[in-house]
């Protein structure tokens, strides 16, 4: 399913009627692509909560990280690369009603995309930013000076109690709060890598325990490949090797989570229920 555009009140009801119309015949929506500039933030956590119950997946926008300053002919090869990623890139834009507007998830999308089960993004780089959640100018013309002061702090620790909930690092919520509310500072790639991407720790050991068929060897040898193919390094023959090797556990591996994950929001979704 695709959340795009600005996060308003009354979309959790929205949200919910399209995930039970796909639920119905037990084949529940495995994940969410969200394309927002953010919104109301007490809906996207309503939200979030929803989708961390149903077990989905939460994916977002991804750009083309510029083109380093480079001597020919390592520049013309990495522009090339550059180049071939822009395009691929145009069939994710292009599902959206507005990709100027909506291809990023910042500010309240934000709180949605930390509740999934696995967090990913495109291919390259995160749009995904974040800045200090405020208060609508409506709500600011209706409360006092002194109410907008306790208010601030009631929101400050709203946030922080959502953000640990959904196990997202202490120092978000400090960053979070550090930036003005015209501003977006980006996620870089490290920190999404190490923070976010991939499932949720205490899921991804039932995950491990279920599919995973690595011995902890292997499992540390794929892991330094894996590193070295996010940073675009060249493997060697022996990393080459490795890979195939270890490609057909990686097949095993994927098709019994393509078991084991739609059987679990299919539970999710008939507990949520009450069925």
């Amino acid at each position: 399913m695709i959340l795009e555009g600005k996060i308003e009140r009354g979309d959790y009801d929205k949200l919910l009627r399209l995930i039970d119309a796909d639920c119905l015949n037990y084949s529940c929506t495995a994940g969410i692509y969200l394309a927002s500039p953010g919104g109301d933030l007490i809906e996207a956590m309503k939200i979030g909560r929803l989708v961390r119950k149903l077990r989905l997946e939460t994916h977002v926008p991804s750009d083309v990280p510029p083109v380093p300053d480079l001597l020919p002919p390592d520049r013309q090869k990495i522009e090339a690369i550059r180049k071939k990623a822009e395009a691929d890139l145009k069939d994710y834009k292009a599902i959206l009603k507005d990709a100027k507007a909506n291809y990023m998830c910042a500010s309240a999308c934000f709180f949605i995309f930390v509740a999934g089960i696995d967090r990913e993004r495109n291919i390259w780089p995160p749009v995904l930013g974040i800045h200090r959640p405020y208060l609508s100018e409506a709500d600011l013309k209706r409360l006092s000076g002194n109410q907008v002061i306790a208010s601030a702090g009631q929101m400050r620790t709203v946030v922080e109690d959502y953000l640990k909930e959904m196990g997202v690092p202490v120092k978000y919520a400090d960053l979070m709060f550090s930036i003005p509310k015209d501003q977006v500072r980006l996620i870089d790639e490290d920190d999404f890598v190490s923070d976010f991407e991939g499932y949720i720790p205490e899921l991804q050991d039932w995950l491990d325990a279920k599919c995973n068929k690595l011995t902890d060897v292997e499992k540390v040898v794929d892991k330094g490949i894996q590193a070295k193919m996010r940073r675009k390094e060249k493997l060697t023959e022996d990393d080459e090797r490795m890979k195939e090797m270890l490609g057909e556990k990686h097949i095993q591996q994927d098709e019994c989570l393509g078991q084991v994950l739609p059987k679990l929001r299919e539970d999710a979704w008939k507990q949520f229920h009450g069925q």
